[in-house]
């Protein structure tokens, strides 16, 4: 693991002084359980919002200021390799009236349109180490209508990126040989996946990956679980 960078420093603090003067650490977001139960989805990182989704039951975006950041699950990548693949499988209604641009209570607000991307979480994330979570930059999925999708991801390390949008290692695939990809794949799923305690997928808009969604005004806007797999 490297070292924490300058930027994320820097955001934890603007982000505690925020906490402190502004809002009170009472609003700070839950953090995602460390002994979490097999099957069930949490919903962390938000305001207002369920904090379950359940597989086939119609989960209700929060209507603004409410909002959902992560859904997650238990999920262990030991034995994962870069043919496999992460699909995410769900029935959206209500698009036109979800956004991203609702500034949540530790974060700030997002560019429309709203998206979804998958991701993991390593155990004791503590918001200080970038490569805590990754996520599945490449295959970003735009929220623009209703209708049931999939959004799939293989686990390939040229696809996923860290908190401070940076590859293993902080690598450029673009200036590699293939023995170096091979290692790199190596390191991907020694630091990352096979450490991994959560899998699942965060809302966001353009510019961030899990800063939250809302339903603007009285509208009713859903996101229903069909699938998540990763094989």
């Amino acid at each position: 693991m490297r070292r924490v960078s300058l930027l994320t420093l820097l955001l934890l603090v603007v982000c505690c002084v925020f906490c402190i003067t502004v809002t009170g650490c009472s609003n700070l977001p839950a953090a995602a359980p460390q002994n979490p139960t097999p099957g069930v989805y949490y919903s962390l990182w938000g305001l207002n919002q369920a904090p379950r989704m359940t597989p086939g039951d119609p989960y209700k975006i929060p209507n603004d200021p409410g909002l959902v950041g992560y859904v997650q699950t238990a999920w262990n990548g030991k034995g994962a390799t870069i043919a496999t693949v992460m699909t995410l499988k769900p029935t959206i209604a209500g698009a036109e009236y979800i956004t991203a641009t609702v500034a949540d209570p530790y974060s700030v607000s997002d560019v429309d349109p709203p998206a979804i991307r998958l991701f993991i979480e390593l155990p004791h994330d503590h918001f200080l180490d970038p490569d805590m979570r990754w996520w599945c930059t490449a295959n970003k999925f735009d929220i623009l209508a209703d209708g049931t999708f999939s959004v799939s991801c293989p686990l390939d390390w040229r696809l996923w990126t860290d908190v401070d949008g940076q590859h293993i290692e902080n690598l450029d695939p673009a200036n590699m040989t293939p023995a170096q990809i091979a290692a790199a794949q190596d390191e991907f799923e020694a630091q990352a996946l096979s450490q991994s305690l959560y899998g699942g997928w965060t809302f966001g808009g353009q510019d961030f990956a899990g800063h939250g969604i809302s339903c603007t005004g009285d509208n009713v806007c859903t996101f229903t679980l069909d699938s998540f797999t990763v094989e």
